[in-house]
């Protein structure tokens, strides 16, 4: 099936963070690239609730709003079957670290998509999604190369000291081998079937190669 499942936090408003769980901005560009490329998005969340948005600018803004009719079928992430989708995406969500980040249903599908060496895309603080997925009591990507939200990064933030996990540091204490650039830079790494973006900037980059992967993936 031509189609990428899109994970999204569900987590409501963050009251530390003062803001929806998830950047607009990251999931437009998703969006109209994965649309662009002829794919069907099946947008989900863990609790198969509308995403709550946090706006980068007004254009972003208007852009959900005008969009609202997308947010309407959110499923639930335990209804989504690997077999059914070609690609597995988390768009940048703060509230990744929340709920994504401690989702055993998040866990095993990335696991079940890891398996398949199917593409694997992760954003900004979303690369949290993907530390639990552990495949014969192993952390999956032990030894893969990504990157994801840096310290410096969050370090800027008042509420960087009431995050429940910081994403550089237990990727590191997992066995990934980290990297990021300097502060807000463009930066993605892929490595094999796995696709990582440091940050919300980085979203356009990441998404164009998890589109290459899909394209690589139907033609084999």
């Amino acid at each position: 099936a031509n189609r990428v499942v899109v994970i999204l936090s569900g987590v409501g408003l963050i009251d530390y963070a003062y803001q929806g769980a998830v950047s607009a901005r990251s999931f437009m560009e998703t969006f109209n690239l994965l649309s662009t490329a002829s794919i069907k998005l099946v947008l989900a969340t863990p609790n198969g609730t509308p995403p709550q948005f946090h706006y980068d600018d007004s254009r972003c803004e208007e852009w959900i709003k005008d969009h609202s009719h997308l947010f309407q079928n959110v499923v639930k992430v335990q209804d989504i079957k690997e077999s059914e989708s070609i690609a597995l995406c988390f768009p940048s969500s703060i509230g990744a670290l929340i709920d994504l980040a401690n989702d055993s249903t998040v866990a095993t599908l990335v696991s079940a998509f890891f398996k398949k060496k199917k593409p694997i895309c992760a954003i900004g603080h979303s690369v949290a999604a993907l530390l639990k997925a552990n495949v014969a009591d192993e952390w999956c990507f032990i030894n893969w190369s990504l990157t994801g939200i840096s310290n410096f990064e969050l370090a800027r933030f008042p509420y960087f000291s009431k995050l429940p996990l910081i994403p550089e540091d237990v990727i590191k204490d997992l066995g990934g081998l980290y990297n990021c650039s300097n502060l807000d830079s463009l930066h993605v790494i892929v490595d094999r079937n796995l696709i990582t973006g440091q940050n919300i900037i980085s979203t356009p980059l990441a998404i164009c190669n998890l589109i290459w992967l899909c394209n690589q993936w139907k033609e084999t």
